[in-house]
C-alpha cells in the first residue's frame, strides 16, 4: 500500500470511530495490508472512545504480538480502557507495564489517569502514593485536584485536607480546590 493511501486510510479510521462507526473503522483497519503505529493507535483510540474497551484490550495484545511498542498515545489509550471498564487489576498492570516494559515518556497524563482510576474505586492513598511518583516537571495543581475530587466522592475529609495543602502550594489562585476541600468537610 503506497504511503499516501496508508495516510489517508489511517485518517479514515480515525474518522469512523470519531463519528462512532467503530464496526466501518474496523472493516477499514482489517483491510489494511501495510499498518504502522498511528495505524494502531486509530483504532485503539476508537475502541477506547466509543466504550469497546475490551476489544481495545485485545487490540494491545494484537499489537505487541506484531511487535509494536506502546506508545504515549497507545498507552492514555490504554488506561482509559481500563479505566472505563474498572478493571483495576488490568489498570495497574498496564500502568506498571507501560512504565517498566515499553520505551514511554510518562507524561502527567499518564499519572492522571491513574489517580482517576484509583480514586474512583476509593483507593485515595493509593492514588496519592501515585501522585508522589510523579516526577516535579508534570507535577501541577490537577493531579491534586483530581485527588481532592476523590476524597469528596468517597467522604474522606481527613485525607481530603492533606490532599488540599498539596493543592493550595501548586495552585493558591485556584477557588475551585477551596471549593472542593469545603464541599469534602462538609460530607
Amino acid at each position: 500500500m503506497p504511503q499516501r493511501s496508508l495516510v489517508s486510510t489511517n485518517a479514515m479510521v480515525a474518522a469512523f470511530s470519531q463519528a462512532g462507526d467503530v464496526a466501518a473503522a474496523k472493516r477499514l483497519f482489517d483491510g489494511m495490508l501495510e499498518r504502522n503505529a498511528v495505524s494502531w493507535n486509530a483504532m485503539l483510540t476508537g475502541y477506547a472512545q466509543n466504550g469497546h474497551n475490551q476489544e481495545a484490550l485485545e487490540l494491545v495484545k494484537q499489537m505487541l504480538l506484531h511487535g509494536l511498542e506502546i506508545d504515549h498515545v497507545g498507552g492514555l489509550c490504554l488506561l482509559a480502557a481500563c479505566s472505563d471498564v474498572g478493571v483495576l487489576v488490568a489498570a495497574r498492570s498496564c500502568f506498571t507495564s507501560i512504565l517498566m516494559d515499553h520505551s514511554v515518556d510518562w507524561t502527567r497524563e499518564h499519572y492522571y489517569s491513574m489517580i482517576n482510576l484509583l480514586g474512583r474505586v476509593g483507593l485515595v492513598s493509593e492514588a496519592s502514593q501515585v501522585m508522589a511518583l510523579i516526577p516535579g516537571k508534570y507535577q501541577n495543581g490537577a493531579g491534586w485536584k483530581a485527588l481532592l475530587t476523590a476524597c469528596k466522592l468517597h467522604s474522606n475529609a481527613a485525607q481530603g485536607r492533606l490532599v488540599a495543602r498539596e493543592a493550595f502550594v501548586l495552585d493558591p489562585q485556584s477557588s475551585s480546590s477551596y471549593a472542593l476541600l469545603a464541599t469534602t468537610l462538609s460530607c
